[in-house]
């Protein structure tokens, strides 16, 4: 005969020793669970039913005691578990190969180049409802019977509202003469390249651009229209650390890129960025005869004499921009390509670097200027 004791140690919760061990039980009477000293079992209405932990077995009856197996319990949330890790695997995927395509693929955008400006032009009055303002104003206070008095204030009110139609339309045209006027004279000074209004249509449109882009100066030199461009770019860290891959049975999987592929990514879309710039400046800006970039590489990590760096800089002539194959051309490469390029690439992994600007004082200058403002 084995004997025990048992005692409540919160409200609930009771411990039983035993010759068997101990057991702790817990919940109500009616639906208390009981640990250890064998197996779980549960209390309920219609006796004791043991819980099984272990695999195998189909549900027994035996002295009132119920056991449930837990096979297909277990099988299902392997399953679940299964299901939900390669679906949260896909997505990684598709982000990563996301983010990936737009690094490369800035420069594919089409810019529409800037036409002259044509107004749309004004809308006649209403002509009926000039009249009928009329009618109501010249029938006011006059008596309905009074016919005579009604046929000359209709007479009337005809002829004043054509004059009014005639006097708002010759104000519509007069101030759409004056508006177009006025585009015509922006389309001029945009086209033989006034400063002020090149430095605004470039500022307009690369306001909305991933990586900030601005119109730091433009000219004549030598007969070449030119503006040039500053544009601030991010780190490698950009890049996603992993890329997608295939596992050896053929299945999507991420692997680490080495440093080597990670710059070279990091290379594409510097390129890519650089191409969609020239694009963009070149297409709002029809006088320009070549845009001159500036690339400013911002390093938040780095030291403040490093915060900032030059990483690039080349000059791309409007007819040497077009000849591009724009939807096949390498970005990293055709970036070397460009007239005067300036790229310096060191190590095995081929890191870019800062540029060597001892001998670009007006390069040297836009940087101090940039971190004073920065």
């Amino acid at each position: 005969m084995g004997i025990g004791m048992s005692f409540r140690v919160a409200p609930g919760v009771r411990i039983r020793a035993s010759s068997r061990g101990l057991r702790t039980s817990v919940g109500p009477r009616a639906a208390r669970i009981h640990v250890g000293g064998g197996r779980t079992t549960v209390s309920s209405g219609a006796g004791p039913i043991t819980v099984w932990t272990g695999l195998g077995g189909s549900a027994r009856h035996r002295g009132g005691r119920t056991s449930t197996p837990a096979r297909g319990r277990n099988t299902s949330l392997a399953a679940y578990q299964r299901q939900s890790a390669a679906a949260q695997r896909a997505e990684q995927i598709t982000e990563v190969q996301r983010i990936e395509d737009a690094l490369r693929t800035l420069h594919r955008e089409e810019f529409a180049p800037a036409q002259p400006p044509t107004l749309a032009p004004p809308t006649p009055p209403n002509l009926d409802t000039l009249i009928a303002a009329r009618t109501t104003e010249a029938l006011r206070g006059v008596s309905f019977f009074a016919r005579s008095r009604r046929r000359e204030a209709k007479a009337w009110a005809q002829q004043a509202g054509r004059a009014d139609a005639d006097a708002l339309w010759q104000q519509a045209c007069a101030e759409h003469a004056g508006h177009q006027h006025q585009a015509d004279e922006y389309w001029r000074a945009l086209t033989t390249n006034d400063p002020d209004t090149v430095h605004d249509a470039m500022e307009a449109a690369f306001e909305d651009n991933q990586w900030p882009a601005a119109c730091v100066g433009n000219g004549n030199e030598d007969g070449v229209a030119y503006a040039s461009v500053a544009v601030l770019f991010g780190t490698a860290d950009l890049v996603p650390e992993r890329k997608p891959a295939l596992t050896p049975s053929g299945k999507p999987t991420l692997h680490k890129r080495t440093k080597t592929e990670r710059n070279e990514l990091y290379a594409a879309a510097l390129g890519s960025t650089v191409l969609a710039t020239v694009k963009e400046g070149l297409a709002v800006a029809p006088g320009l005869d070549e845009v001159r970039v500036v690339v400013v590489r911002k390093d938040p990590q780095a030291s403040a004499d490093r915060y900032l760096e030059v990483i690039y800089a080349a000059r791309f002539p409007r007819a040497w921009t077009a000849a591009l194959q724009w939807a096949t051309l390498n970005p990293a490469e055709t970036l070397l390509r460009a007239p005067d390029a300036q790229l310096t690439r060191r190590g095995a992994a081929r890191n870019i670097v800062g540029l060597d600007l001892s001998n670009e004082p007006g390069i040297s200058e836009l940087l101090e200027l940039m971190r004073a403002q920065l």
